[in-house]
């Protein structure tokens, strides 16, 4: 019994990272996929982008992340922004609403 305990316990410590990594993953999937596609509207003219870097908690290295949206105006552009750059835990590369 002992032995099995001390195997799952090895197998928590070696596994931890990647869950942490998933759940990273899983939350920059989230903020994108709560963004308007520029491909699905083309008529939108202002575009949103947000790049740097997001730390893994279970690893601390740097997790490149990068993010792109098109809106209808000036003001939601900036509204998805400020969430977005949230996610940048690291540094910050670019945080900018633009027209398209």
């Amino acid at each position: 019994m002992k032995g099995f305990i001390g195997i799952a316990l090895a197998a928590l410590v070696c596994l931890a990272p990647i869950a942490v990594q998933a759940s990273t993953l899983e939350m920059a999937m989230r903020i994108q996929n709560n963004v308007p596609l520029c491909h699905e509207h083309p008529d939108y003219p202002w575009q949103g982008r947000v790049s740097g870097n997001a730390i893994d908690i279970g690893s601390d290295r740097a997790l490149p992340v990068s993010f792109l949206g098109c809106f209808p105006n000036k003001k939601e552009c900036e509204a998805w922004l400020g969430p977005a750059m949230g996610f940048v835990t690291g540094r910050l590369i670019y945080a900018k609403c633009t027209e398209r």
